[in-house]
């Protein structure tokens, strides 16, 4: 995708219409590339690049696993990757490249034990939040590498350099991510998607992006969290009865990025189907709470 075909995507003006895919993976990539564009971006199955953005890296794969409310959370097992984007990629890391500054890579021992700290501290957040009898399960979404599973809300960090393509650049990400599956008494109920993204000097300002979603009932809304923080959050449903995907995006005063997506569907509210419940598990005020609290921050290094 080149950099007009990007720019309509995300709907200048006149306002422009893009497809619920779009909507939901916009957000993840836009937390990869630090909202460069806008917050909405696309997460695929797989690597996937697109120019002027980064590299999508959650893939598919069975997970076992389980935390029950209030119970421990899982024994880290963080990874960190740092393979090249592409085969054909540049070995060295350019300073700048299509606006934005590479980032650069957290060493192997701090970026295992963030993920470990990461790991409870949202573990434990989302077990206060949950009602009783909730348990949380390793989600298939975040298996990475490919064939490298995690347990539930067990965060692994992923590095991909900054390199430059005929068209633009790809990769530029550094980022601490997890997923986990919600049931109740035994029951799939829904998703939740964390992404936590360290300082860098390519952030932008948050903003609700323009134009339209098709196929779909979308709104968004901006506020200031108590200390100053900015807060985005969004609400996103398929229609026809597809799932419902409450989104929270957080810049915490330190500088670091998170975003929260929540969904009525056991696995990613991307690849659609029907919803496990009525709504999402968790509330946009819960997910609030939860990107605000103490321990979900990877501030200044």
């Amino acid at each position: 995708m080149d950099r007009k075909m990007f720019d309509e995507a995300i709907g200048e003006v006149p306002p422009s219409t893009v497809d619920v895919d779009g909507v939901i993976a916009r957000g993840r990539r836009a937390a990869r590339i630090r909202r460069v564009a806008n917050p909405w971006v696309a997460t695929a199955a797989g690597v996937v690049a697109i120019a002027f953005g980064a590299v999508a890296v959650l893939l598919p794969g069975n997970q076992e696993g389980s935390v029950g409310a209030g119970g421990a959370p899982p024994a880290p097992m963080s990874t960190v990757d740092s393979s090249p984007v592409s085969s054909s990629a540049p070995t060295s890391t350019p300073v700048t490249c299509g606006g934005r500054t590479a980032v650069p890579q957290v060493p192997a021992a701090e970026a295992t034990a963030t993920s470990a700290r990461l790991t409870s501290a949202l573990t434990s957040s989302v077990q206060a939040a949950l009602p009783a009898g909730s348990q949380l399960t390793a989600n298939p979404t975040g298996e990475y590498p490919k064939g490298t599973p995690h347990g539930p809300l067990e965060f692994y960090y992923v590095f991909q350099p900054l390199v430059p393509l005929e068209n633009g650049c790809q990769g530029g990400v550094s980022e601490y991510s997890a997923w986990a599956t919600i049931s109740v008494s035994g029951v799939q109920k829904g998703n939740l998607m964390a992404l936590v993204t360290p300082p860098s000097g390519n952030s932008q300002p948050l903003a609700c992006p323009g134009g339209t979603v098709a196929d779909a009932q979308y709104s968004c809304n901006r506020q200031t969290g108590p200390n100053g923080e900015a807060i985005l959050t969004s609400t996103l449903t398929q229609n026809g009865g597809g799932p419902t995907l409450y989104r929270v995006e957080v810049d915490r005063l330190d500088g670091t990025s998170i975003l929260l997506d929540s969904a009525n569907v056991p696995g990613d509210a991307k690849q659609g189907g029907r919803p496990a419940s009525p709504v999402p598990s968790l509330t946009h005020q819960q997910l609030i709470t939860i990107a605000l609290g103490d321990g979900l921050t990877v501030g200044s290094r």
